[in-house]
């Protein structure tokens, strides 16, 4: 439930604020009204970039929707481990101590990719934070 209303908020939002990517906002900066700001038409992001707007990262509100949910109901420090097969290093293994340093690390590669832009990531995780609350406090409620 929780994966499913962070998914749709997500793209209502980005829908609703039509926000630029980092590889049109780089490679636009001569146009973008900001005289602090210089173009550079050669930038590339270390990952191709979506065709869909920026803001907010629903990769990110995604994953700390997960991560709230999971931590509600099992609490947040629980280690595990999991096999990437996205990662640079195809079949990485990843081990977590937190279900929120899973959804921080997640959030992030979105920035080090070059796909994202931070602020649209923070305010990504910030609203999956708000739909793992609402989905804790309103549709998996104790059967006691």
């Amino acid at each position: 439930m929780a994966l499913a209303d962070a998914y749709t908020a997500g793209w209502d939002s980005k829908f609703h604020y039509n926000f630029w990517r980092p590889y049109t906002a780089i490679r636009a900066a001569d146009i973008d009204g900001n005289a602090n700001t210089e173009a550079d038409p050669e930038w590339e992001p270390a990952e191709p970039t979506p065709p869909v707007q920026d803001y907010p990262s629903t990769h990110s509100a995604l994953g700390n929707a997960a991560a709230t949910v999971l931590g509600g109901l099992l609490g947040d420090q629980v280690t595990f481990t999991m096999t990437s097969g996205t990662s640079a290093l195809p079949g990485e293994t990843r081990t977590f101590s937190r279900f929120s340093q899973a959804a921080d690390e997640n959030a992030e590669s979105r920035v080090l990719a070059g796909i994202h832009f931070r602020f649209s990531c923070e305010k990504g995780q910030e609203l999956g934070n708000q739909i793992g609350k609402f989905t804790l406090d309103n549709h998996l409620k104790p059967l006691y």
